[in-house]
């Protein structure tokens, strides 16, 4: 599933220090829709396994480039060690092909998760007498983990493989000095917006916000967009304030992710 080690390198490179007491975290998935293509599965998206990288690493960036491997080990023997559940067929072995490794770029507040952790696993021993899924601590802990990710990065994720619309948003983007970088995934583009530019320059925060997210994004929507197997209409664009991001240098659903801009 790596299928450049130097393209993931320069992608950790790029995240900024993990502060005290911060965590990235990493997520070996399978997407809806490659489950959908793949395995003949409706599904939601399906977390298969978790790894979480720690501040107090003396070398952080070498801890997460080690634990993209072990996930990228994982997922070529995934047919071998995960299933997923669909009604009337019971439990369907993932493939390979249908797995990729997930990056939250937003480094997450562990003194907080772990309260939180702590207060809800009370809550369900206690309160619910629930002790299945208090028993499901490191999937609960890496979910916590997840809900106090700080608003470092934003993603513009755009759906569309089209040189001309790509070429838009980067103008556009270009006015309020971002992106950071861009991501080219199996569907398109993901543009990382970085918050720390609007830190320095809030009228530029508050042209940003009103004119492209408010604005631009959803005139773009009403353009962009594709219809499903039900008749409902799918935006083709969309704003995010989750930064997740399949990582460069692995394969996601048979794609090579790669970085094609980084921003001087």
């Amino acid at each position: 599933m790596i299928w450049n080690e130097e393209e993931l390198r320069r992608f950790i490179n790029l995240l900024p220090d993990l502060q005290e007491h911060h965590a990235y975290i990493l997520m070996l998935m399978v997407r809806s829709r490659f489950a959908k293509q793949l395995l003949g599965v409706k599904v939601k998206d399906v977390v298969l396994e978790r790894e979480v990288i720690p501040w107090y690493k003396i070398d952080w960036r070498d801890d997460f480039f080690k634990k993209v491997k072990k996930l990228a080990i994982l997922g070529e023997y995934a047919s071998e060690i995960f299933t997923i559940f669909k009604e009337k067929q019971g439990l369907v072995s993932v493939q390979p092909q249908a797995c990729g490794i997930v990056c939250v770029m937003n480094q997450a507040n562990v003194k907080q998760a772990l309260c939180d952790f702590l207060n809800e696993t009370l809550k369900l021993l206690i309160m619910q007498g629930d002790v299945e899924n208090a028993h499901k601590v490191w999937k609960r802990y890496v979910a916590q983990l997840h809900k106090r990710a700080k608003k470092i990065f934003h993603v513009l994720d755009l759906d569309v493989k089209d040189k001309n619309i790509f070429n838009e948003v980067m103008s556009e983007l270009d006015k309020y000095k971002q992106p950071y970088f861009v991501i080219e995934t199996s569907r398109g583009y993901h543009f990382v917006i970085d918050l720390k530019v609007f830190a320095e320059d809030k009228k530029l925060a508050g042209r940003f916000f009103t004119e492209f997210v408010k604005k631009y994004v959803p005139e773009k929507q009403k353009v962009l967009h594709e219809v499903d197997e039900h008749g409902n209409k799918k935006s083709l664009i969309e704003y995010q304030t989750q930064a997740m991001s399949p990582i460069p240098g692995t394969v996601y659903g048979g794609f090579k992710v790669k970085i094609i801009y980084i921003r001087k």
